[in-house]
């Protein structure tokens, strides 16, 4: 029995591996007589990223994309996290899956395949939330008295409990 990298008549050539291709011997095509190229072997792992949304840089209420600021655990500055949700607003918390990819034009960004968003538990989420607008007459204000509650922080007038 022949080996499939041999020859098997003085009339067929033997196959060479080439660069990206699989080689297949002749005995293999039955109607179509191409080689097949290889298959992506190396796949790029599904990760899971959890954290508080910071800023909703982009939504579209029609479809659902979003481009997301999120302080995410493990990750020391906000990273953008692309997705698709329903309704999305600064404060809840998300739990995505997907894959990081860097985007020529807007950098490192977390690609989501699946993304969950829940309301927000913390004060920080909380504070946020509210002040992201998603309550009509609230977001205003709570932004003003976050701002004033950090400035007399800041001036040392504010102490917190």
């Amino acid at each position: 029995m022949p080996r499939a990298f041999e020859a098997s008549s003085p009339s067929e050539r033997p196959l060479t591996r080439c660069a990206g291709l699989i080689p297949v011997a002749s005995q293999d095509l039955d109607l179509h007589h191409t080689v097949m190229p290889e298959t992506l072997r190396t796949s790029t792992p599904t990760e899971v990223l959890a954290g508080l949304v910071d800023r909703v840089t982009f939504h579209n209420s029609e479809n659902g994309f979003c481009v997301l600021r999120v302080k995410a655990r493990g990750q020391r500055d906000l990273i953008t996290l692309v997705g698709h949700a329903a309704m999305i607003s600064a404060g809840e918390f998300v739990q995505a899956s997907g894959t990081w990819v860097n985007d020529r034009t807007h950098g490192v960004q977390f690609k989501a395949s699946f993304l969950k968003a829940t309301a927000p538990t913390t004060v920080e989420g909380i504070e946020k939330y509210l002040g992201s607008g998603m309550i009509r007459g609230i977001g205003i204000s709570i932004r003003a008295a976050a701002d004033a509650q950090m400035l007399l922080k800041k001036q040392g007038f504010y102490r917190s409990c």
